[in-house]
């Protein structure tokens, strides 16, 4: 999706201006990326992919959902899904199947020198 960098510069912008410092703006950005493509990989066709930053001192909460084509839920052993655990305080997912298309999600929480790397 060719959103991506967007999504990826604005989530490192925000990481600098909540005064994360330089690795922590890094791992930042690559949370995102990782999460979005973990989503874009199971898209339909020409959907959008939502995205939401919510900001706390200290704190920022990414969240991001997308229509699949099936309704399984993320895939929780991959090598993808292994860096995000890694990378982040807190870590949800799962699949809203109420709608036409199941909307997928994935949910992080970063703290500012909390227990992430």
């Amino acid at each position: 999706m060719a959103e991506m960098p967007l999504v990826r510069t604005v989530a490192g912008a925000i990481a600098m201006r909540e005064d994360y410092d330089i690795e922590a703006i890094a791992d930042v950005k690559l949370i995102v990326d990782e999460a979005c493509s973990l989503l874009v990989d199971r898209a339909v066709a020409g959907t959008q992919l939502v995205c939401r930053f919510e900001i706390e001192p200290g704190t920022i909460r990414f969240a991001a959902a997308v229509e699949g084509f099936d309704a399984r839920p993320i895939d929780d052993t991959t090598l993808g899904w292994g860096l995000l655990v890694s990378l982040v305080d807190d870590i949800t997912h799962g699949v809203d199947t109420s709608r036409p298309l199941p909307l997928l999600r994935i949910d992080v929480l970063v703290r500012r020198g909390g227990s992430a790397p």
